[in-house]
């Protein structure tokens, strides 16, 4: 009912390309120590930018590896 007054957006959540395991490995040794888990967390897990930087540590799980 809703969306036949109201016409959707169009989505434009293509990936222009995707780092190379050598480009992520020269990215990660040029970083800082601060910034390393979220580059690293940004490259492994399919996690928006502002999912990945509202993480809490109540959200973590490191004993059993889990976000």
């Amino acid at each position: 009912m809703f969306s036949q007054h109201v016409s959707m957006l169009e989505e434009s959540n293509v990936r222009e390309r995707v780092l190379s395991c050598q480009e992520f490995q020269k990215l990660y040794e040029c970083c800082l120590d601060y910034p390393k888990p979220i580059v690293m967390t940004a490259y492994y897990l399919p996690m928006r930018k502002s999912e990945i930087l509202r993480l809490t540590w109540k959200e973590l799980d490191l004993k059993d590896g889990f976000i």
